[in-house]
């Protein structure tokens, strides 16, 4: 549920979230956050540009399938998160990238710290070129299952192993058709929102 707050470059948040995964050892995890940003540009402007502030705070019940490296089977958990993006679309394409700084509330040392960056440049109508890159650094796997992952659980990913970093880089292209009219959603969030975790 999104609400704006004062002037229009002001708004507001409230998510929750119910999610289960085995590759993350999450039997169930429920999740509640509120959230509150400011955006440089009016909201008027956020199709075609942004610069927005972010931060959330939110607490988190999860359920193991199995016990954690620190000996839980479940608990209780505080997080907070502070983002920033910058959004433009022209003429040629779109580009965005984002920063994001995210820990739990309990130990200021189990954090992430995440860099996005994409582009997309329109080479005829219709078809274009994507680049995208992301850089995180991992200190926040409280959730892993203790004991060793077998050599089949790593390559199937079925199971998420300790790491201190990601990160990925991807070039392709892309050819859109059909209606000239974008769907209806607020892009200041969809750029903004993420998973507390790693």
């Amino acid at each position: 549920m999104t609400k704006s707050i004062g002037p229009e470059h002001w708004a507001a948040l409230m998510r929750t979230e119910v999610r289960s995964s085995t590759q993350s050892n999450e039997r169930v995890l429920a999740r509640q956050a509120v959230s509150v940003e400011w955006d440089r540009y009016p909201y008027s402007e956020s199709t075609r540009r942004l610069f927005v502030v972010q931060y959330s705070m939110g607490f988190s019940r999860a359920q193991y399938y199995q016990t954690t490296l620190f000996g839980k089977t479940e608990e209780t958990l505080g997080d907070h998160r502070l983002a920033t993006i910058l959004a433009l679309r022209q003429p040629w394409g779109t580009w965005r990238a984002s920063a994001a700084y995210s820990a739990y509330l309990h130990d200021a040392s189990k954090y992430n710290i995440d860099l996005f960056a994409d582009a997309d440049a329109r080479l005829f109508r219709g078809f274009a070129l994507n680049v995208e890159g992301s850089f995180t650094r991992v200190r926040n796997q409280i959730y892993l299952a203790a004991g060793t992952a077998t050599d089949e659980e790593v390559l199937l990913r079925l199971r998420r192993v300790e790491t201190g970093y990601r990160y990925r880089m991807i070039v392709g292209f892309s050819f859109q058709f059909g209606s000239i009219f974008n769907n209806v959603v607020n892009p200041r969030w969809s750029a903004t929102t993420g998973r507390q975790g790693g």
